[in-house]
């Protein structure tokens, strides 16, 4: 009975979220209806009423999914009202905070046991993510202060020269290390079972990263220090 209680509470807080979000995006009832058919999967208007009127205790995963898209937001914003509510009902009689109750479900924080979600493949994915993004950052970073060094006159402004050119050096360096951090990244997700994201075209020294990508798949758990690894091969200044 509590169980049926709290979907019940559960399915009460995602209606009264489309509410809201229907609501800032002036839409009624039939126009989400309508968009939702669009989109391939029917709520009926009929459906959209009773959940937001409470005389529905229940909603699938499709419908949430649905009116998620219909109304141009991610399902999380449906669940846990971020902003709108301090403390969610999490699990049946589990009051949680609503922000990391959010985080949890985007497996960006540890759940309410204080465990990080080490099966899931989205960690790991955005780790991936965050590293192509590092390696990118700093390579434009380094380039660009190679580009401001040869604008500057070689003798009137030699040492600034100097300086411009060891920052771009530091960034060489720091996206060496960035290099090494998505090959480890990519290697613990293949440990896992899991097929890394494809590498970029435009990423910056993506033939050396393939090779040692590569060499990595052919032999897997080496060391990363093991594999040949330094300026030239990078393509740092490309």
């Amino acid at each position: 009975m509590e169980q049926q209680g709290w979907e019940a509470r559960l399915t009460a807080r995602v209606a009264g979220e489309v509410r809201r979000f229907r609501t800032k995006r002036g839409m009624s009832a039939q126009q989400l209806a309508d968009r939702c058919e669009a989109l391939g999967h029917a709520v009926p208007r009929a459906v959209i009423s009773n959940l937001e009127n409470g005389r529905r205790e229940s909603i699938t995963l499709a419908e949430l999914l649905i009116l998620a898209r219909a109304l141009r937001i991610s399902p999380v914003s449906l669940v846990f009202p971020v902003g709108y509510e301090e403390q969610v009902e999490l699990f049946p009689g589990f009051a949680y905070d609503t922000y990391d109750a959010a985080g949890w479900w985007r497996s960006e924080l540890e759940g309410p046991w204080g465990e990080a979600d080490h099966l899931s493949g989205i960690t790991l994915f955005d780790q991936h993510h965050d590293d192509l993004r590092k390696v990118t950052s700093l390579h434009r970073e380094s380039e660009w202060q190679l580009e401001r060094t040869a604008k500057l006159d070689p003798e009137a402004d030699k040492d600034l020269r100097k300086a411009l050119i060891a920052l771009s050096e530091a960034a060489s360096r720091e996206a060496l290390r960035a290099g090494e951090a998505l090959l480890n990244t990519r290697e613990e997700i293949r440990l896992r079972g899991m097929t890394p994201p494809p590498l970029p075209e435009h990423l910056p020294g993506r033939e050396t990263l393939l090779t040692l990508d590569e060499y990595q798949v052919a032999n897997p758990g080496s060391r990363r220090s093991e594999t040949p690894f330094n300026d030239d091969d990078w393509g740092a200044k490309e």
